[in-house]
C-alpha cells in the first residue's frame, strides 16, 4: 500500500520533469499520456502494461489485473483503486500536474462525440475567428473543469467559427462576455417539465454559446411587434420565420444587447448536415 501511494506522489512531483509537452485532440488522448506515463515510470505497480481503455460512468480507466489496480482519469482529475489501497478510491491529483495538457485548437472543429457525461470533455478550448462585416479578429475560450460533483464552464461567447456574415443584421456588435456554468456530473430527471422561458438557458454547446430557443420580441395587438417588457406573454414572434427580420447569420445566430453572440436555430458550423430525405 505505501509503496503504491508513494510511487503515485512521486509521478505527481516529476512529471512535468519527464515527459515531453505534446498537443491532445481530447480528454482520451489525456487519459492515454497520462497511464502511458504511470507505466512507463512504474511497471511493477501496473500490470499487465496497456490494458484496454473502458469508459466507466464519466471516467477513462485502466484496470491493471495483475496487481488489482485501476487507474481514472474523470475530466482533469486523476483517481487510483485497488485492493492493496483499502477500501475507498482515492485522489491522485489534477493531470496538469503529472502529464503537460496543451490548449485544444477547436477552430471549425465539427463536434462529433456523443458521450453524455460532461466530464470527458474537461478541457482548455480556444479558437480564432472573424467578425466578417466588420473584419475584425476574435479568440473564442471555453473552459471546463471538473470541480467535486459538477463541470463548469467558463466562456467568452466567442464560437469557434467566422460569423456576421453579409446576411446578417445584428443590431448590437458581438463581444466577449464572460460566463460561467455549472453543469452536473449525474444529471437526474426532474419531477416534473419546466417550460422554456426567457430566464432560463435552454442548452450551451461545447463552442461555449448559447442556445436561446425564444425570442424576446412579442405581438401586440394594434403595434404588432414590441419589446420584451413582459417575459410572460404567450404570443412570442417565432426568430427563424424569414419575415420577422431577426437579423441572424448564417448560423442562425446574432446578440443579445450585451453584445452575447448566441443562436436560435441550428448551429451549421459545428456538425456535419444530414441531408433530409
Amino acid at each position: 500500500m505505501n509503496k503504491l501511494l508513494l510511487s503515485i506522489e512521486a509521478f505527481l512531483l516529476i512529471g512535468l520533469l519527464l515527459l515531453s509537452p505534446k498537443s491532445s485532440a481530447d480528454t482520451l488522448q489525456n487519459a492515454i499520456d497520462l497511464f502511458d506515463f504511470a507505466e512507463a515510470n512504474y511497471p511493477e505497480l501496473l500490470q499487465p502494461l496497456a490494458p484496454e481503455v473502458q469508459e466507466i460512468q464519466g471516467f477513462y480507466v485502466r484496470h491493471y489485473t495483475d496487481t488489482g489496480v485501476f487507474l481514472g482519469v474523470q475530466g482533469d482529475n486523476i483517481w487510483a483503486f485497488g485492493e492493496i489501497l483499502g477500501p475507498d478510491i482515492i485522489y491522485v491529483g489534477k493531470l496538469s500536474e503529472v502529464i503537460t495538457v496543451n490548449d485544444v485548437d477547436i477552430t471549425n472543429l465539427n463536434f462529433s462525440s456523443h458521450r453524455g457525461s460532461c466530464t470527458y470533455y474537461a478541457e482548455n478550448l480556444f479558437s480564432s475567428v472573424r467578425d466578417i462585416k466588420r473584419n475584425m479578429n476574435f479568440s473564442g475560450s471555453v473552459s471546463i473543469a471538473v470541480e467535486g460533483e459538477e463541470c463548469i464552464m467558463t466562456t467568452n461567447n466567442i464560437p469557434n467559427h467566422d460569423f456576421n456574415d453579409n446576411s446578417a443584421g445584428f443590431a448590437t456588435d458581438v463581444s466577449e462576455v464572460q460566463t460561467e456554468l455549472r453543469i452536473p456530473i449525474n444529471p437526474v430527471f426532474a419531477s416534473s417539465a419546466t417550460p422554456i422561458s426567457l430566464t432560463t438557458d435552454n442548452a450551451v454547446l461545447l463552442n461555449g454559446v448559447k442556445v436561446d430557443l425564444l425570442a424576446a420580441a412579442y405581438y401586440n395587438v394594434g403595434d404588432e411587434r414590441i419589446g420584451c417588457s413582459n417575459i410572460d406573454q404567450a404570443w412570442r414572434f417565432d426568430p427563424m420565420h424569414a419575415d420577422n427580420n431577426f437579423g441572424t447569420d448564417q448560423h442562425n445566430a446574432h446578440t443579445q444587447p450585451d453584445g452575447s453572440y448566441h443562436y436560435h436555430g441550428n448551429p451549421q458550423a459545428l456538425f456535419e448536415q444530414a441531408p433530409l430525405n
